[in-house]
């Protein structure tokens, strides 16, 4: 029997799903072509339902259908065309923290991003980059320009309002690199929008930048065929303030024996519980947390809709079905899979396996390909996650502000 070989990219920036069931194999990039086959099963997978309201994605290997699966990153696929099996072909490690110093780590990360920028680079159609109110884009725009003989095109999406505006940003980075600059502030029916926009996505899925990073896409189309991204920065060294916040939790929490924090936390958590204001609030999700093993405990801080609310909310069959299913197991699994003891990379471990690909890089990719746009992520090339990955957590989370890498 002829056998074929699938595989996912190591972080998973582009998707594969397949369909599985009484004998029928298929595969292919979005779940809405799977869905026009006639033999499909389209049962419901209640825990991806109970996934979905915790995380806001459903993570790999599930799907919203139960025959239905995702092909989870730096795995293989091996099909016969009746039966498959799956196994992993990379993963990353943490094991072995660099002892160079701060400065020979910096300029062995600069070679590689600046050659991971200039490999993207490489297109006979017309590229171009986003460019947001953040480091990591600035950063590949600045390596374009290094690379480039004419200016670098790129686009940046504001807001009539300034919270969410990074136009002024956008201006800065631009004006200092010299690039031919273009610039879209979004007025239009946002309402509307959603209804057609949500419509590129096949399953549920509830992060909001997708608005913007259609918008963004939508722009670029317009331009170019081709644009460079930053995605991956914030994973791989620590951009996101919850990593500072988990980690200062993390230094609270190992000041206290497990089963004192066990005994002292909940109640004075519940005490808290009970004023009804932001600052109570916070207190009480930190008390609760403390209470916790770390790997709950960044589950619980970072969870949209825990499970003590879904007890509450959800009767029924429903109930019935994931009664005993914790979406907190995908988190633990991850965070103690990492080949580590050091807290802050566990987490970040467990982010580039569950949130990169599960909501981050969906995100980009329906939205980017709903305007036949093409999206490369030069942070994401697998020679650079190596790399930041033996960079030590102190060079990650650095001083109060800013992480040093």
């Amino acid at each position: 029997m002829e056998r074929t070989v699938y595989g996912q990219g190591s972080v998973g920036q582009k998707p594969l799903y397949y369909y599985e069931a009484d004998g029928q194999f298929a595969f292919a990039s979005e779940i809405k072509a799977l869905s026009t086959l006639p033999f499909l099963n389209k049962e419901i997978r209640p825990d991806a339902i109970k996934d979905f309201f915790a995380y806001q994605y459903i993570p790999d290997p599930k799907t919203i259908y139960r025959c239905i699966h995702k092909l989870a990153p730096g795995h293989w696929l091996k099909t016969d065309g009746n039966r498959s099996r799956a196994g992993q072909y990379w993963d990353l490690s943490f094991a072995n923290p660099s002892t160079a110093s701060p400065d020979k780590l910096e300029a062995g990360l600069y070679d590689l991003i600046d050659d991971a920028v200039r490999l993207r680079m490489i297109s006979d159609v017309p590229l171009g980059a986003f460019l947001s109110g953040g480091v990591d884009s600035s950063a590949v725009v600045g390596m374009m320009a290094g690379h480039s003989r004419q200016p670098v095109t790129t686009c940046a999406i504001g807001f009539d309002s300034k919270r969410f505006d990074e136009v002024a940003w956008a201006k800065k980075v631009a004006k200092l690199f010299s690039t031919n600059h273009h610039e879209f502030t979004v007025r239009e029916n946002l309402p509307d929008s959603l209804t057609k926009i949500s419509r590129y996505f096949d399953e549920p899925f509830a992060d909001p930048s997708f608005v913007p990073t259609y918008f963004v896409s939508q722009l670029a189309r317009q331009q170019v065929t081709v644009a460079l991204a930053g995605d991956g920065g914030d994973e791989n060294f620590a951009g996101y303030s919850k990593y500072r916040t988990d980690s200062i939790e993390n230094q609270l929490r190992n000041l206290f024996p497990g089963a004192l924090r066990r005994r002292l936390f909940p109640p004075l958590a519940q005490l808290a519980g009970g004023i009804n204001t932001p600052l109570s609030r916070k207190a009480k999700s930190l008390l609760s947390s403390l209470a916790m093993d770390p790997d709950q405990g960044f589950f619980t801080t970072n969870c949209f809709f825990r499970t003590s609310l879904w007890n509450e909310l959800v009767r029924g069959e429903l109930k019935r079905e994931t009664d005993g299913y914790d979406p907190a197991d995908i988190t633990r699994e991850h965070y103690r899979n990492a080949d580590t003891d050091d807290h802050l990379a566990k987490i970040l471990y467990t982010d580039i396996k569950t949130y990169l690909p599960g909501d981050i890089l969906v995100k980009v990719d329906r939205m980017s390909m709903a305007n036949s746009l093409e999206t490369r992520a030069p942070l994401l090339d697998y020679r650079v996650v190596e790399y930041a990955a033996g960079i030590p957590s102190a060079l990650k989370l650095h001083g109060k502000e800013k992480n040093t890498f």
